[in-house]
């Protein structure tokens, strides 16, 4: 394998974990309203499932080699890069829209 498909590989894995992190917002909501803390570790759990879900299913589609340590570390730069990003922007509007309902 050639450096270029390399870096294919590693860009389709940092999107899927981009995706990942889509998911982590969604249940984030759900988790902030969970008040059960068994329901809080089975959508933790959940969350690691749906991951590795996203992360075969991109594989696949993308026919990527066999498991590869930079195949793992851009998935997770691809999540630490959306909640560091993108997270941070979608909370702050979520707080806005929060403190507008509860004035009201």
């Amino acid at each position: 394998m050639g450096e270029a498909d390399q870096l294919y590989v590693f860009f389709s894995c940092v999107l899927s974990g981009v995706v990942a992190g889509v998911a982590y917002d969604i249940l984030y909501l759900v988790k902030k309203w969970a008040r059960n803390r068994a329901v809080r570790i089975a959508l933790d759990v959940f969350f690691f499932v749906l991951f590795s879900g996203i992360y075969v299913f991109v594989s696949v589609m993308f026919s990527l080699p066999s498991f590869r340590l930079y195949m793992f570390l851009g998935c997770l730069v691809g999540l630490l890069l959306y909640l560091k990003s993108m997270h941070r922007i979608l909370d702050f509007f979520v707080k806005r829209l929060y403190n507008i309902k509860k004035k009201k």
